[in-house]
């Protein structure tokens, strides 16, 4: 949360640093009580399903910024080219979004997440992006 908010991706409170000991304590103490109303607040499948549908959003969003960077002519060249990467970028897309449809059911948590991240991104970066658009 640090990194993030000293780059202007949240909200600056959470990377106010303490004067004594120079740590970001918004942000542990975000973290803290974020982590434990989740463990608290559910059972454990809950708290699976949800672990392995945020691994699936961001193999999904890497795979949609490798579709984004290929179709891009001012995209530094890459180090590393794979063999029918649109084909297989595009199966990962169908293939998440399949799972995370399949666990839909258990993903009511995750999906608050989701709205409070978005909301967070939106209260810092939302005006740039906007005007970028």
């Amino acid at each position: 949360m640090l990194a993030l908010s000293e780059r202007g991706q949240l909200p600056a409170a959470l990377g106010r640093l303490a004067s004594g000991r120079r740590t970001p304590d918004v942000a542990i103490l975000t973290t803290g009580v974020v982590a434990v109303m989740l463990a608290l607040g559910g059972d454990f499948v809950t708290s699976i399903t949800a672990s392995s549908a945020s691994r699936l959003l961001i193999f999904m969003v890497c795979a949609a910024a490798l579709l984004r960077l290929r179709g891009q002519s001012d995209a530094p060249d890459a180090r590393f080219r794979l063999p029918l990467g649109t084909v297989v970028a595009t199966c990962v897309i169908v293939v998440c979004g399949a799972l995370l449809v399949a666990a839909s059911a258990e993903l009511a948590r995750l999906a608050v997440l989701i709205v409070v991240g978005g909301l967070l991104w939106l209260m810092s970066n939302g005006r740039r992006w906007f005007r970028r658009a």
